[in-house]
């Protein structure tokens, strides 16, 4: 820092030096467990993503690159879920995400992502916060394919749906045909009526 005379001029200058061996080990050490972390997490057989506090994408592992044929950098760099969520599930995801990174909680949501053959493919995503002091640190991510079980899903909905159906058609029978047996009942009473009175004339006379 300078010393200045009373017209502004430098006369001396003064130097602090303060020893900062201690933080350099330490962010060298955080350094080498996130290598570390990360060569960890490529091994994973699920989709494995880590993101900072806001939700930006610091690493992604193997498993997933492979799956969308995308690089480390394009992750990072381009808009992943526009290219790689169904559209129709795009919006609902977002807001999802927006939600639950707005807070220090664990939280799931699913959607279809794309593959590198061309083909959308049910996944739910789990999101589970590293906290320190309070607050978020990282956010690991896992995805975990739920393809089959959305087919069940599907099948079982349509089923109920089948079920609905018949069950619909069936009851409308039911009904139509308690009113055509209610209507001959009362015409068969109407017509014995008739009868038994014509029977009764034709007995005085």
């Amino acid at each position: 820092m300078p010393l200045r005379d009373e017209d502004g001029n430098i006369v001396k200058w003064y130097g602090v030096t303060t020893d900062i061996e201690d933080r350099k080990r330490a962010e060298e050490a955080l350094r080498r467990a996130e290598q570390e972390l990360q060569q960890l997490v490529d091994f994973v057989p699920q989709h494995i993503v880590v993101l900072d506090p806001g939700g930006r994408l610091i690493h992604t592992n193997r498993v997933a690159r492979e799956y969308t044929g995308l690089t480390l950098e394009e992750f990072q760099s381009l808009d992943v879920r526009g290219m790689v969520i169904h559209p129709d599930d795009l919006k609902k995801m977002r807001a999802a995400r927006e939600r639950g990174l707005a807070g220090s909680d664990p939280f799931e949501l699913d959607a279809r992502q794309l593959g590198k053959d061309g083909i959308y493919r049910w996944f739910l995503w789990r999101y589970n916060p590293l906290v320190e002091e309070g607050r978020v640190r990282r956010w690991y991510v896992s995805a975990t394919e739920i393809e089959s079980r959305k087919q069940e899903e599907e099948r079982v909905r349509q089923e109920n749906v089948r079920l609905e159906e018949r069950t619909r058609i069936a009851q409308e029978l039911h009904d139509t045909l308690l009113q055509n047996f209610l209507s001959a009942s009362t015409s068969f009473k109407q017509f014995s009526v008739n009868s038994s009175r014509r029977a009764a004339l034709y007995i005085r006379e």
